[in-house]
């Protein structure tokens, strides 16, 4: 995949650059690496008497976004860490691409854990230019424009997912967080979005924003009904043995 192509952050030498603007995204990375993680495993070596075994994190990011932010918190998490639990090997490490490639050897990761980034998709739908003065699924959409968020989101899905199973070792773990809607109707409780639209097509008219930009930015966010159906069908061919959603 090109890699101009795919969505990303801005640039870090922007105003409103992933670096000046992830300090949540930067906290989610590192709680995925706290001490805590490695009680339960602590837990289990110690009454073995067994050495606790070394960690390999390797955190992944687009080569155009800025990771600096989360690398340089990793030598404190490494010391508080040592505090804790005393000499612990774990090593964090980064791997530049997009996750709709492979990035890992085959059979190589124990666990995966993608947090709130599912939501960008490889490209916008497809046949959605009917969709005009709307940056969502609204009530006022065609019906062809709800497939095609569907229709792209499981494309995409599907394809993370046959990815990471090759990535992984069997009987491996995957855990993956991502915002996903209650009712599988997004036009029955997404007003704010609608809000949203009308707030653009205003800035249009007064001459603020181009039009051309107002229809080609479409958010999706499917349903959690949604994300069991496509979680059944592509977990059977894809080597995934059990998969559970909740919320």
């Amino acid at each position: 995949m090109d890699e101009a192509m795919v969505p990303r952050m801005n640039g870090v030498d922007q105003e409103f650059s992933y670096a000046n603007n992830s300090a949540f995204q930067t906290w989610v990375a590192l709680q995925a690496l706290t001490p805590s993680t490695l009680y339960p495993i602590h837990g289990i070596c110690r009454p073995q008497q067994s050495e606790l075994p070394e960690f390999e994190v390797l955190l992944n990011d687009l080569p155009g976004n800025d990771f600096n932010s989360v690398f340089k918190s990793v030598p404190d998490f490494i010391e508080r860490l040592k505090k804790e639990k005393g000499e612990v090997g774990c090593y964090v490490g980064g791997v530049a691409g997009s996750f709709y490639e492979r990035l890992f050897p085959t059979r190589s990761l124990h666990f995966v854990h993608s947090s709130y980034a599912l939501h960008w998709l490889t490209k916008p739908p497809v046949g959605i230019q009917n969709n005009k003065g709307n940056i969502y699924m609204a009530r006022s959409s065609p019906p062809n424009v709800f497939k095609a968020y569907a229709d792209q989101f499981r494309k995409d899905f599907t394809n993370f997912l046959s990815l990471r199973s090759k990535e992984m070792i069997p009987q491996g773990r995957m855990v993956l967080a991502f915002m996903a809607r209650k009712n599988a109707d997004p036009s029955d409780d997404d007003y704010c979005w609608e809000l949203v639209a009308k707030s653009l097509v205003d800035l249009v008219e007064q001459g603020v924003v181009i039009e051309a930009d107002v229809d080609s930015f479409n958010l999706r966010n499917t349903s959690v009904d949604q994300c069991s159906q496509f979680l059944k069908h592509i977990g059977s061919s894809n080597s995934i043995s059990k998969g559970s959603v909740f919320y």
